[in-house]
């Protein structure tokens, strides 16, 4: 099905997170003109910081083609996305001058609510010797994901999406009690509030983004044999193979 594999080049990490992925893939692409930069996996953590006309750019989400203007940046299936850092990082990008961003989001790519940080707080408190996550809801929202539970991204297209959600948070607020009455572990009812409003609102610019079935994006792409760059983390996903197992 694939051709032309001289014209694709995969940044694979071996670890969890953090090994400089993010630089690596920056180097590549001010050395060569590259159509397509896709990210498979991941969330909003750590990030990394790429350079572009001398401006340092902090990316957590987005594709390290950003700044490249032409290329089509898109984020897959595998990716776990918090709506109120996504619009932060493009709205950064847009102060410094980036914004004419082609971007491609999966609508297969998977939500990191707002209760999804509070449950990674919770649990990070629980433990006696906690994991030292960055608190971002990475990890209950990949959780929820396996578990076929939580929303994703083209849900929010959806008319019923509302509905759906209200179902979801009765669930995430049921687990989140249990933090509570178990643990004793609890949050201000303000600040959750807050939280909501601000996810919400969110979303509602997340809505603007071209969301679509990216798996036959990126074949597309393939077939035009096209030099494209995919930030995976393991060694045997192969880009399309990749994007199909992470429904």
């Amino acid at each position: 099905m694939f051709r032309n594999y001289n014209n694709v080049d995969i940044v694979v990490g071996l670890q969890y997170g953090d090994e400089g992925k993010g630089k690596v893939i920056d180097s590549l692409v001010k050395r060569k003109k590259y159509e397509v930069v896709y990210r498979g996996q991941g969330g909003n953590n750590a990030g990394h910081t790429i350079e572009f006309d001398g401006k340092k750019l902090v990316l957590h989400l987005l594709p390290s083609g950003v700044a490249c203007e032409g290329t089509k940046n898109i984020i897959g299936n595998g990716v776990v996305i918090n709506p109120v850092a996504l619009i932060q990082e493009v709205t950064e990008l847009a102060a410094q001058g980036i914004k004419k961003i082609k971007l491609y989001i999966s609508e297969r790519a998977k939500m990191v609510t707002y209760l999804d940080v509070f449950l990674d707080k919770a649990e990070e408190l629980r433990l006696k010797n906690p994991i030292g996550t960055t608190q971002k809801g990475i990890g209950p929202s990949y959780r929820h994901a396996r578990g076929r539970q939580s929303p994703l991204i083209g849900h929010i297209l959806f008319p019923n999406f509302k509905t759906k959600m209200k179902e979801y948070e009765t669930l995430l607020l049921a687990e989140l009690r249990m933090y509570k009455d178990g643990y004793g572990i609890s949050f201000p009812e303000n600040e959750i509030a807050t939280a909501r409003e601000k996810w919400f609102i969110a979303l509602e610019e997340m809505k603007k983004f071209d969301i679509r079935n990216t798996s036959f994006l990126l074949r597309n792409e393939i077939k035009k044999a096209l030099r494209f760059l995919p930030k995976a983390r393991k060694l045997l996903c192969l880009i399309l193979i990749l994007e199909i197992i992470q429904v």
